[in-house]
């Protein structure tokens, strides 16, 4: 961005306003920040985004097998529901082996998601308690089990 503002001869704020599609930018600041994004093949950064934010714009999707249709049909809604507001999606199979659940979720929120969606294959899990501040989940298919299951969403 410092570059892409360089080139252009205005602050990266301004760049900044230009990429995020600001309406105050005067035309002719416009034409130089995209004229320079052009030339340098400027391409944001989304981990940086998400540190400014504090969450990423994916949503997380967790089925345990993607190939299945019923799985692909959730992970599809999901992904065209995202699209519509701007968001990503990330889909994890979780497979069947309950003890592989939790390692594959918590790789998933550990990446600041605006949001999972599970169909759980564990048999606990409490453990998503303290996600429940920073993350809303929804569990799909299955309901969640152990306390979770009173404080987490559901989703049918």
């Amino acid at each position: 961005m410092r570059d892409v503002a360089l080139r252009a001869g205005v602050s990266t704020k301004t760049v900044s306003r230009v990429f995020n599609e600001d309406p105050h930018v005067l035309p002719d600041t416009r034409a130089l920040v995209e004229a320079a994004m052009r030339d340098l093949n400027y391409v944001p950064n989304a981990l940086a985004t998400t540190f400014r934010a504090g969450r990423a714009s994916v949503i997380g999707v967790a089925v345990p097998d993607v190939v299945d249709p019923f799985f692909a049909a959730i992970a599809r809604a999901v992904e065209d529901l995202a699209r519509d507001r701007g968001l990503s999606t990330l889909v994890t199979s979780l497979g069947d082996d309950p003890a592989d659940e939790r390692p594959a979720l918590e790789s998933l929120l550990g990446r600041q998601l605006t949001g999972l969606v599970i169909a759980p294959v564990g048999t606990d899990h409490s453990w998503l308690e303290r996600w429940r501040g920073h993350t809303p989940i929804v569990f799909v298919d299955r309901a969640p089990f152990g306390r979770a299951h009173r404080h987490l969403h559901r989703g049918r």
